[in-house]
């Protein structure tokens, strides 16, 4: 008989992985998402189930704070969005002290979050996820959309304080006291955005063009490249919307260069630098395009030197670190335990640290292959 030669208990058959998450029992349970899938909804989806299940698993602790990415995204949203709103606070005032006038501080505080959030919008009912290459589209296309409007400003307090001089000189001709304060007509809004936005159009549509074959590219670049520029193009195109609708209506609303005040002195010494640097090209046509075709080929050169030794996607500051581990082929179950876990309490001890999990090997059921000498932990 068998139990002549052999000690005979019920048990499982041997492990070809374990966990490691403390110094007591437990089980880690592995969670992957398809792509594109949202990670706070699967999260929070996870710990809705886990607490749906807490009343059957009395004495079982649960501990997901191992290799939780919702927490890095949750952070990092919160760290942008106080990041934005200084950037928004710090260009409004910019209008205002360039333009002198509290009215362009109060458009551009409006148009600039609309626009970006009509686009963001738009992304969404797209169905496309907010990750960091769509959100690095949508800070370079703010970049542009904070010119823009700058240029519908100026054209718009141009052809207000056009107006307003006319004014006084009709009223000085005519005998009349006073300045006109008179609210600009539609027809002179839509003709002062109209003659700055009809360039930006071009503009638009040639950059448009001059970036559609990227979106042929095939493979990793194209996946990656892909959703940039889409969402960089929408931002664009939403905010030409914006412009024509949001902003046409708000400097009706709140006439900006209802005076005849003059620039600032630092704007105006700005101005005529720029128009002697524009008086001494003329006539150096020459001299400007070699200068141009010098910068444009040291500029090729230097690239691929900046790009070595650099990674292509952003390395973003995530809190979690994941270290692959491995022994020698043949290392037992037992073994390989005892090295991860002395590895993974030296780990606890540093500084930072919050917590250290992991596992060796792989589950039964798992869809990976992997030896009973490897494993990780983060």
């Amino acid at each position: 008989m068998l139990g002549d030669v052999a000690h005979v208990v019920t048990d499982h058959q041997p492990l070809i992985g374990d966990a490691l998450s403390g110094k007591d029992a437990e089980l880690l349970l592995v969670i992957e998402k398809f792509p594109e899938t949202n990670t706070r909804d699967v999260t929070r989806g996870i710990d809705d189930a886990l607490h749906a299940l807490q009343p059957g698993l009395s004495g079982v602790t649960i501990d997901t704070t191992v290799y939780r990415q919702a927490a890095f995204i949750e952070e990092e949203v919160g760290t942008l969005g106080v990041a934005l709103l200084v950037s928004l606070v710090l260009t409004a005032t910019m209008f205002g002290a360039f333009f002198r006038s509290w009215r362009t501080a109060v458009i551009s505080l409006i148009t600039i979050p609309v626009s970006l959030t009509a686009a963001a919008l738009v992304l969404y009912l797209r169905g496309t996820g907010m990750n960091t290459m769509v959100l690095a589209g949508m800070v370079l296309a703010l970049a542009v959309i904070v010119g823009d409007v700058a240029e519908d400003l100026y054209g718009a307090v141009r052809t207000g304080r056009a107006r307003v001089a006319s004014d006084v000189g009709s009223g000085a001709a005519s005998g009349a006291s006073g300045v006109g304060t008179a609210l600009l007509s539609d027809t002179l809004v839509t003709a002062a955005l109209r003659a700055v936005r009809t360039p930006i159009l071009y503009s638009l549509l040639i950059m448009a063009l001059s970036v559609l074959p990227v979106f042929f590219v095939p493979g990793e670049d194209g996946a990656l490249f892909g959703p940039l520029l889409l969402s960089y193009l929408l931002t664009l195109a939403v905010a030409m919307i914006v412009a024509l609708t949001v902003t046409a209506a708000l400097v009706f609303v709140l006439p900006v260069g209802r005076t005849t005040a003059r620039e600032g002195r630092t704007l105006s010494r700005v101005h005529s630098g720029y128009g002697r640097a524009l008086s001494g090209t003329a006539g150096k046509g020459r001299w400007v395009l070699a200068g141009a075709a010098a910068f444009a080929l040291a500029g090729l050169a230097l690239a691929p030197q900046l790009a070595s030794g650099r990674p292509t996607v952003p390395v973003l500051p995530d809190k979690t670190l994941v270290v692959q581990w491995s022994a020698i082929a043949g290392t037992s179950d037992q073994e390989m335990t005892r090295i991860t876990d002395a590895a993974a309490q030296e780990l606890r001890t540093l500084p930072g640290v919050v917590n250290v999990g992991g596992h060796i090997g792989r589950a039964i059921t798992s869809d990976q292959v992997g030896d009973i000498s490897a494993g990780s932990f983060g």
